[in-house]
């Protein structure tokens, strides 16, 4: 039994005729009655009472007729379903971020314009969303500073500097900008190793040479933001994702300028879904304008 003699049948069962069906399938007449036989040949049966004035189904035949009616028609709601997602008429996409900051111009541009397409979104720090992207754990990724994998493609939508955060009463507090020298010797409150601030601040601290005390490490920006506004030490993260809190003063990192490249990224092999090619859309879209 092949598909194409079962579609050759259901054709003849709606159509009431060999010549019809035919012409529905565009094919010959001798084409379609060769598979109906060969399906009535293969199962030893008849699927038809040929008639003077035609063709009727046989008992055996209604009853494959109604299955193979349900066969199609859920074939038919699958490529209607794979259509319409295809479309973005729905769907959905798995992502992971590294800072909600910096994913909300990306997800915002992209729900306005594709509002049936279901985003479910975690966070991270920044090794642990590209793990995930090569883990094929997620479908995207909205995150800084792609690493060196040819298995990946990205769009870069914009670049984030490094800022420092000293609390109020600090003695760099009335400053607008400072250099890393500026704070040789100062308790700095760290990030954890695996977060792309971390990364960014250790290579511009080695580039500078400068060497800081480091005197507690947290594992959110949040967490950073409240240690600060306490008065336990500097810290750091980027110009974006930084923030505003009356309890701290946000300072720009002479040495640090645009140093991070915010991307949309997925995995090559992942190109030409509509979802996430409209998702790289708005990236560029977001880029073109920062131009």
């Amino acid at each position: 039994m092949s598909t194409r003699q079962l579609l050759a049948f259901d054709a003849v069962a709606q159509n009431g005729s060999f010549s019809a069906a035919a012409r529905r399938l565009g094919v010959t007449h001798p084409a379609v009655t060769l598979q109906v036989r060969a399906l009535e040949k293969a199962y030893k049966v008849r699927l038809f009472k040929r008639r003077g004035d035609g063709i009727a189904l046989t008992d055996t035949g209604r009853r494959i007729f109604a299955l193979t009616r349900q066969m199609f028609e859920i074939e038919a709601r699958v490529r209607a379903e794979l259509s319409s997602i295809e479309t973005l008429a729905q769907g959905e996409l798995t992502l992971a971020s590294d800072s909600p900051q910096s994913a909300v111009d990306v997800l915002a541009v992209f729900q306005r314009r594709h509002p049936a397409v279901r985003l479910s979104v975690s966070f991270a720090n920044s090794t642990r969303v590209w793990q995930e992207l090569a883990e094929q754990r997620v479908d995207a990724v909205i995150a800084a500073n792609p690493p060196p994998d040819d298995r990946i493609a990205h769009v870069a939508y914009r670049r984030e500097s490094l800022v420092a955060l000293v609390p109020n009463g600090h003695r760099l507090a009335d400053r607008r900008t400072v250099s890393i020298r500026d704070l040789r010797g100062e308790a700095v409150i760290a990030r954890e190793p695996e977060s792309g601030t971390q990364i960014l601040l250790e290579r511009v601290l080695v580039s500078a040479g400068v060497v800081v005390s480091m005197v507690m490490r947290l594992d959110s920006r949040e967490a950073v933001h409240e240690a600060v506004a306490q008065g336990l030490g500097v810290g750091f993260g980027t110009d974006r994702e930084a923030g505003w809190d009356e309890r701290f003063q946000v300072l720009r990192v002479k040495e640090g300028g645009r140093v991070s490249i915010d991307t949309v990224a997925c995995l090559k092999t992942q190109r030409g879904r509509a979802g996430i090619d409209a998702l790289m859309a708005v990236a560029r879209e977001i880029a073109a304008r920062r131009v």
